[in-house]
């Protein structure tokens, strides 16, 4: 019964959600809104349950004296001085908003360009021309590269032409056979959860 409660609630769930979304049932659509409802409520409640496992696990590390635990303090300081400045302003408060605006932001884009380095070692590594598919690849990635650039246009005025063809030809067929895959997959997934096959996201496959 402790497997199969929850394999039934998921079913008629998504049974429900699959009528109220083909079928204009009002019945349906009022039992829809209230489970949006509660969507919103667990995922709130999910975050709750990811601020405070950072608490303990970062508050663990301070008492332990653990290399890096300055850090720790850092990440817990900067996370209660935001929490008690968003409950006192909202997000629409001025100080909140700064601070979204000249510390998160500054550091979000400090991380993307830090990412820069590693993307361009992994593609070094996956350029290397071991085979007519990676040298398919490499020769694809260097026109596309000199197209985008004015260096491009400089050398050749065919490049940047070159390069936007291969973009939205090439690349958006790839692009929207992966899309179509994934969703077919995603169907497939959808389909086996309806069903009650699919159970690996209880925590175990079965």
């Amino acid at each position: 019964m402790k497997r199969e409660l929850p394999v039934v609630i998921t079913s008629v769930v998504a049974a429900l959600y699959v009528v109220a979304s083909f079928l204009d049932i009002k019945a349906f659509n009022v039992m829809k809104s209230h489970l949006d409802k509660w969507f919103l409520i667990i995922s709130a409640s999910t975050i709750l349950l990811g601020v405070i496992n950072l608490y303990v696990v970062h508050a663990s590390a301070i008492r332990r004296r653990k290399p890096g635990f300055v850090y720790s303090i850092i990440l817990l300081a900067a996370l209660a001085f935001t929490l008690i400045l968003g409950l006192q302003e909202t997000s629409q408060g001025r100080n909140y908003a700064q601070l979204y605006q000249y510390v998160l932001n500054p550091l979000s884009s400090t991380m993307y360009a830090i990412l820069c380095f590693y993307i361009a070692s992994a593609a070094y590594r996956a350029f290397r021309m071991r085979s007519v598919d990676a040298a398919l690849l490499l020769g694809t990635a260097v026109i596309v590269m000199i197209g985008v650039v004015p260096l491009g246009d400089v050398l050749w005025q065919g490049f940047p032409k070159l390069s936007q063809w291969l973009l939205d030809v090439p690349n958006t067929a790839g692009m929207r056979g992966i899309m179509i895959g994934a969703t077919l997959g995603a169907i497939a997934t959808g389909i086996r959860i309806l069903l009650g096959l699919e159970r690996s996201h209880f925590g175990r496959a079965e």
